[in-house]
C-alpha cells in the first residue's frame, strides 16, 4: 500500500466521522422532538450500522462516537503531521540513498578498530562536556556578533592601514642598509651560546666585583698586569672590538 493510497484512506475515515458527527446531532435533535411525528427519519448510515447489530451495546456505540467526535481536531493534525513527515521523507530519500553507501563505508573500516568500550567511553564524555560545550557554542555566538558589530569600523579603517603600511615599507627600504647591519649584529649576537655551567661561572665573577674596594695600579704594576692571561684575553677582545669598528668606519667612509 503506496503513500497515496493511505493518505486518501485518511482522507476518507475523517469524512465519515464528520458524517457520524452530523448523524449524531441529527438524532439528538429527532430525540429531542416531539412524539407525534408519524415516522422517525432513517438516519443514512443506518445500514452500515445494522451489520453490527448484537455485537455491541448502545453505550459502547455513543462512548465511540463521543470519543471520535472529540478527538476529531487532534485525529486531523495527525494526519497533518503525518502527511508533513511524508514530504520530509520524500524530500531526504535522495540524500539518504548518497549518504547511506558512505556511511555503510565508514563503519566497515571502522569494524575491528571500534569497541563497545570505546564507544561508551566517548558518549560519557560528550554527556560530561556538556557544559563546556555550550559554553563554547556562546562564545562562538558572541564571537560572531562582535565581528558583526566590527566589521564597520574594520571597512573603515583598512584603507588607512594599508597606507601605513605601504608607508612603513617605504621606509624599510630606505633604511634597508641599517637594518642588515643591525640584523649582522643580532646574528652575531645570537652565535654567542653559554652553558648553564659558563653562565654560573661568570655570574660568580661578577658578583666578585667589587668597586668600593679599587687598589691602585702604577705602571709598572700595569705592565705587571699585561702578563696576566686574563688581562691578554680582554685586550684580544678589546682589539679585535676595535679593529671591527675600524673596518665599519672606513667602509661608511667610501664612496
Amino acid at each position: 500500500m503506496n503513500e497515496a493510497l493511505i493518505l486518501e484512506k485518511l482522507d476518507n475515515l475523517s469524512s465519515e466521522i464528520q458524517s457520524l458527527k452530523s448523524e449524531v446531532q441529527t438524532l439528538k435533535e429527532a430525540k429531542q422532538a416531539p412524539a407525534s411525528s408519524a415516522q422517525p427519519a432513517q438516519p443514512a448510515a443506518a445500514p452500515l450500522l445494522a451489520a453490527f447489530e448484537g455485537k455491541y451495546n448502545e453505550k459502547d456505540l455513543n462512548n465511540l462516537v463521543e470519543n471520535l467526535l472529540v478527538g476529531v481536531n487532534d485525529i486531523n493534525s495527525m494526519f497533518f503531521k503525518m502527511r508533513a513527515g511524508n514530504e520530509l521523507a520524500r524530500d531526504i530519500e535522495p540524500i539518504a540513498y548518497q549518504v547511506y553507501p558512505e556511511v555503510i563505508k565508514f563503519c566497515s573500516e571502522l569494524e575491528g578498530q571500534v569497541t563497545v568500550d570505546d564507544v561508551v567511553a566517548l558518549l560519557r564524555n560528550v554527556i560530561t562536556a556538556v557544559p563546556a560545550l555550550n559554553e563554547s557554542v556562546g562564545y562562538l555566538k558572541a564571537g560572531i556578533e562582535l565581528t558583526d558589530d566590527l566589521m564597520p569600523v574594520a571597512q573603515i579603517l583598512y584603507p588607512k592601514v594599508i597606507t601605513i603600511l605601504n608607508e612603513i615599507q617605504l621606509a624599510i627600504e630606505k633604511s634597508n642598509g641599517l637594518i642588515k647591519v643591525a640584523g649582522s649584529a643580532a646574528n652575531s649576537a645570537m652565535k654567542i651560546s653559554l652553558t648553564d655551567t659558563q653562565a654560573e661561572e661568570i655570574g660568580k665573577i661578577i658578583e666578585g666585583i667589587d668597586f668600593s674596594n679599587i687598589k691602585p695600579v702604577s705602571p709598572i704594576g700595569a705592565v705587571k698586569q699585561l702578563m696576566d692571561k686574563d688581562v691578554q684575553q680582554s685586550l684580544g677582545a678589546a682589539f679585535m672590538v676595535l679593529q671591527a669598528m675600524g673596518a665599519c668606519v672606513q667602509a661608511i667612509q667610501k664612496k
